[in-house]
């Protein structure tokens, strides 16, 4: 019985590769955002704002053409992040539908005419692409609650994990960035994100990933 649930589970595998499209990815990244309106006082006196430390992942697809490389990709991300250098538990965490334009640039020693640059996009990967994107989805924010222990003479504070505050918005987003082509199928990419809701409350984010895209089988 064993052995038929693998041969079945390898034939699915099998025939999940053969029907993925081309130009399907997967993108990890590591995030940075700063929120431009939420402000507390530090212990010293002074005015803090609240920067988040975090990751996000990402299923995309760039659009099929003639081409090697589709200029349109489609991204789906999910993304969370912690509040650093305050002792409250505060979390973020987004949503996001993205439609990304990649002005690529290629590179080559051959006379550019209508037959080599044709020769180009169908059989060559650009060097490196600069890319720009619209967002529109949801972001929330949580605060966790604190349990307080007393241990001897101290206090000791840990999140216990149940929610305290949440506040959901509908939120829209702005890109630009730099993608590195490494392989193929490996990019490198690096930008900033300008993210604004509808109260309005608006956020700035610097991201690193990495794109890996699916082999069509």
């Amino acid at each position: 019985m064993k052995k038929y649930l693998l041969f079945i589970l390898l034939c699915l595998a099998s025939n999940l590769f053969a029907i993925s499209p081309k130009g399907l990815y997967l993108s990890p990244k590591f995030m940075f955002s700063h929120d431009a309106n939420n402000a507390y006082i530090k212990d010293n006196g002074k005015q803090g704002y609240f920067n988040y430390l975090g990751f996000s992942l990402a299923l995309g697809y760039g659009i099929t053409t003639e081409n090697t490389v589709s200029p349109v990709r489609l991204e789906f991300e999910y993304s969370i992040g912690k509040a650093v250098g305050i002792k409250d538990n505060f979390l973020t965490h987004t949503l996001l539908g993205t439609i990304y334009y990649d002005i690529n640039f290629f590179f080559t020693n051959e006379e550019v005419n209508n037959q080599t640059k044709e020769n180009i996009l169908k059989n060559q990967y650009p060097l490196f692409s600069i890319y720009l994107g619209f967002s529109i989805g949801t972001k929330i924010n949580t605060l966790l609650k604190n349990r307080i222990e007393q241990e001897g003479i101290g206090i000791n504070i840990e999140p216990d994990n149940k929610l305290n505050i949440s506040r959901s918005a509908i939120v829209f987003g702005f890109s630009l960035g730099f993608s590195y082509n490494i392989k193929n199928w490996l990019a490198a990419d690096i930008g900033y994100r300008f993210v604004v809701d509808v109260a309005p409350k608006w956020y700035h984010e610097v991201l690193l990933g990495l794109r890996f895209t699916f082999p069509k089988l």
